[in-house]
């Protein structure tokens, strides 16, 4: 039999080929937990490519562009797990959580004054402000890793914190963010 099989049974999804493998661009809209029960899964991130084997896992992030390629690994057919986290699902599960059950060094009294979106972007742009400052990579190839979707956004939201274009490096820090 040629193609994919396929069992979905709420968000976890089991896939297994049959023939050589198959490729495609994929964007989730969840949060995904791929777990390789056997063959290849390359995943490729812009310029990254990142290749799981038998018993590796890798998360990938809502709403992120990845090319996936499926194939069969050392004579062995693809298959693996797909754990789908939506948005309800981590609501609900978040809405039960106890929250006396998490370590104590888990809570903290006040982590920011930014909104939790501000803090997000905040975060993005010191992981990227790092990077730049490494030269090991191109600018656009670092906006799309730390998780900006477009390159101008991300060249708006960097000079509007560190006062000068991503291209640039290093300026003054703002607080406007």
């Amino acid at each position: 039999m040629k193609g994919i099989n396929t069992l979905r049974y709420s968000d976890i999804f089991l896939a297994m080929y049959s023939d050589n493998g198959s490729s495609c661009l994929h964007r989730n809209h969840s949060h995904v937990l791929v777990y390789m029960y056997s063959g290849e899964l390359e995943i490729k991130e812009h310029e990254k490519v990142t290749r799981l084997h038998k018993g590796d896992c890798a998360f990938i992030r809502k709403d992120f562009s990845v090319q996936l390629t499926k194939q069969a690994y050392k004579e062995e057919q693809f298959k693996a797990i797909f754990l789908m986290f939506t948005d309800k699902f981590l609501r609900s599960f978040y809405s039960r959580l106890e929250r006396k059950s998490l370590p104590e060094n888990a809570r903290r009294s006040k982590v920011s004054d930014l909104s939790p979106q501000k803090w997000i972007i905040r975060r993005r742009l010191e992981a990227a402000h790092a990077l730049i400052l490494s030269g090991a990579r191109k600018v656009t190839d670092i906006c799309y890793e730390v998780g900006f979707k477009n390159l101008s956004h991300f060249s708006k939201a960097y000079k509007g914190l560190y006062g000068c274009s991503p291209v640039h490096g290093v300026c003054s820090i703002s607080d406007s963010l």
